[in-house]
């Protein structure tokens, strides 16, 4: 997307490069003292998302350092079950209300640990032991700014982030967007999943359902398409 970066988001920029190392607050309050609205990435929605991507995602600015994403949420839009990669924090600003999923695992086991409502204006911080999957189970479309740090220089702040496929029983680690079904080509290795209960799974599932029902099997992909005609 050949779009010039906005204003604000380029301050923001500006001062994480800057910095050696950063702190959870110190990322917050750089976020809150800019007054980002949706005027200010309004270039980069993508509600109009292909299938495959099971939600919009249109990244702003990377590094090694910094990545800033802006995500764009239809009714029904879910990330899948993900960490990310190499960021030692995130910060998540809602423009409107989000689903927001966490999750730990423990003795090998992936366990939830809370399901809340990500409100317009708040701001979710996350850090580099941080699992979530959020998502729209809402009538309004919502639209969400997503800045990661990473404290090194690496080659992809969110490179390698695991993503949780409950349904392959295999967790892929990737490249790009934590999307239901991770492309091929941005899969860099993939290993077994841990064990889950069935009230993990069935929500797990339902989140799947609903995406698969509101869209054509035709045009789904490899895995996904494997799934829905089983």
């Amino acid at each position: 997307m050949n779009v010039q970066i906005p204003v604000k988001i380029q301050k923001l920029v500006q001062y994480l490069e800057s910095e050696n190392e950063i702190s959870e607050k110190d990322l917050l309050n750089s976020i809150k003292c800019l007054d980002i609205t949706i005027s200010d990435v309004g270039d980069y929605l993508s509600f109009n998302h292909s299938i495959n991507e099971s939600y919009g995602r249109s990244v702003i600015y990377e590094s090694s350092k910094v990545e800033v994403v802006v995500m764009s949420w239809n009714r029904g839009d879910y990330t899948s079950i993900h960490d990310h990669g190499y960021a030692q924090w995130g910060a998540v600003y809602a423009f409107g209300n989000l689903q927001n999923s966490y999750f730990k695992i423990e003795n090998n086991i992936l366990k939830k640990l809370s399901e809340t409502i990500l409100e317009k204006g708040e701001i979710a911080i996350i850090d580099n032991s941080s699992i979530h999957q959020m998502g729209n189970p809402y009538n309004k479309p919502a639209i969400s700014l997503h800045v990661y740090y990473s404290n090194k220089n690496v080659k992809s702040v969110t490179g390698e982030a695991r993503n949780f496929n409950l349904h392959a029983d295999t967790v892929y680690k990737a490249n790009g967007g934590a999307f239901l079904d991770i492309p091929d080509k941005d899969v860099v290795s993939k290993e077994k999943c841990p064990k889950f209960n069935n009230k993990v799974y069935e929500s797990y599932i339902k989140i799947l359902q609903q995406y698969l029902n509101k869209h054509s099997y035709n045009n789904l992909s490899g895995r996904l398409k494997t799934y829905a005609y089983a």
